[in-house]
């Protein structure tokens, strides 16, 4: 895991800079937190999904994209 964080951390701090751009991992929250159904979406899809945003939770405790996909 330090591996992946080494890199990983700095990658979201950068692609997720303010709440005015709307960027991948801003898309990515944003679908989570809708309440459209998704029958039609694989549970692997959705199991991934779930690890890319446990993933956001590298970024420290008070950060806005920390914040933002566990609220």
């Amino acid at each position: 895991m330090a591996d992946r964080d080494s890199w990983w951390t700095p990658f979201i701090h950068h692609q997720y800079p303010s709440y005015s751009d709307v960027t991948s991992i801003q898309r990515m929250i944003d679908w989570a937190w809708t309440d459209d159904k998704r029958e039609n979406i694989s549970d692997e899809s959705i199991r991934l999904m779930c690890q890319t945003l446990f993933w956001f939770q590298t970024k420290p405790a008070k950060d806005k994209l920390r914040t933002q996909s566990i609220k």
